[in-house]
């Protein structure tokens, strides 16, 4: 949502909220027996995780700048299992090498909480990670844009035994 603009949409300061809500959506996983599987190996938590935050960001072809921070709450997931709330925040410096193509760089980071099952904390999960980013994005079509990233570690703080590394995104927005 927009709180603040200042100059011409094609140029200039916007400035507002972002709420979200992440939804248990994952299926649950069995085994060939139909046992569940462990909630380490499920593709989702099973938990409810509404996050609200804020974002800047300044156009001014060929510079475009945006900032971000959400924090995310999760509740109770499956199988007893509490994810730790998180913080992240994102910087992305984009500079425009025509119409179609721009170059990224920039920095993604996260803080959480640690982990609970059974009510018991996970000694090997929260801390703080900071990623730097490098990347390019092209307009495909007038609707299509492609995003290709590589995430590296630049500074961890991880509890317990977590090991982050090195991290390619591929990514397309369809503009409807």
């Amino acid at each position: 949502y927009t709180l603040w603009q200042q100059g011409p949409f094609s140029g200039r300061h916007r400035a507002g909220l972002s709420a979200g809500l992440r939804v248990p959506s994952g299926e649950t996983v069995k085994d060939s027996q139909g046992q569940t599987l462990d909630i380490d190996v499920q593709p989702d938590a099973g938990a409810w995780a509404p996050s609200l935050g804020g974002w800047y960001g300044w156009f001014q072809f060929p510079w475009f700048v945006s900032v971000s921070a959400n924090y995310i709450h999760y509740y109770d997931g499956d199988q007893e299992f509490s994810p730790g709330d998180a913080s992240v925040g994102s910087l992305l410096i984009q500079y425009g090498l025509n119409q179609r193509w721009a170059l990224q760089t920039g920095l993604d980071g996260r803080s959480s909480g640690t982990n609970r099952h059974s009510g018991v904390r996970d000694p090997d999960s929260g801390g703080t990670l900071l990623m730097g980013r490098i990347g390019i994005a092209a307009r495909l079509t007038q609707e299509l844009l492609a995003n290709l990233i590589v995430q590296i570690p630049t500074f961890d703080h991880l509890n317990g035994a977590q090991q982050e590394d090195t991290a390619v995104r591929l990514s397309f927005a369809y503009d409807l």
